[in-house]
């Protein structure tokens, strides 16, 4: 670990991009795990809809109450597929954030490199083996 203490300067320089990266992993994994809330529910509203509706075998109000069951169970859907997008959409934003700041550490490493090369004497080139 004591080799990568010369990569904190960078941690520094870059503290809020790695901050707001860190922000859309947290986003982006509670988006992971309320869709399987949202299907605990939707089994649970299934399961507990379809007794009532055999409860009105015969009736009328088994029409009407089809049509507020179907209606719920397509607001489950469409929440379930909301939360995935959303998910995606804040994967996205940390490769957005977390590959971009590492690209800005690899180029001002290679900067320090190139820098440290060029102040190097002439004469260094000439003793250093091929």
């Amino acid at each position: 670990m004591k080799e990568l203490k010369y990569l904190n300067k960078y941690l520094v320089k870059y503290k809020r991009l790695i901050l707001l990266g860190t922000l859309f992993v947290v986003i982006s994994n509670v988006f992971q795990i309320v869709p399987a809330v949202l299907v605990r529910h939707s089994l649970d509203l299934v399961s507990e809809n379809i007794r009532v509706y055999r409860s009105f075998d015969g009736l009328a109000i088994q029409d009407n109450f089809f049509g507020v069951f179907a209606f719920g169970i397509l607001m489950y859907a469409g929440l379930i597929l909301l939360m995935a997008l959303l998910r995606g959409f804040f994967l996205y934003l940390v490769r957005q954030t977390l590959i971009v700041m590492s690209r800005y550490v690899e180029f001002d490493l290679k900067n320090e490199i190139f820098a440290h090369y060029q102040a190097l004497p002439l004469s260094f080139y000439g003793q250093e083996p091929d």
